[in-house]
């Protein structure tokens, strides 16, 4: 199984429904684990991945480490980079 730990911006100027986003590749997805980043769990996860609701990216990450790095959202056409990821995380062609 995929843990794909989860850090989500303040949500400040969001231009997009980011836990809706979340939500459609909990949906495609259900072979990964998605976790909240903050949550306690001490463990590296196989991706982080760092929800920002605009351009601005400035969610807090840098304590944050995952075994095949982070990816970035700042709008809704960003999801389709992750959806890639996953598959490629899932496939083991990383």
């Amino acid at each position: 199984m995929v843990d794909v730990a989860v850090k989500y911006c303040g949500g400040c100027n969001c231009s997009y429904d980011r836990v809706a986003m979340v939500g459609e590749l909990r949906e495609q997805f259900p072979a990964v684990n998605f976790r909240n980043a903050e949550g306690g769990d001490e463990s590296d996860p196989d991706l982080v991945l760092v929800i920002c609701g605009c351009p601005s990216v400035c969610a807090a990450h840098s304590h944050l480490d995952a075994k095949h790095g982070k990816i970035f959202t700042a709008s809704a056409k960003d999801f389709a980079a992750v959806r890639e990821k996953l598959e490629e995380i899932a496939s083991g062609t990383m």
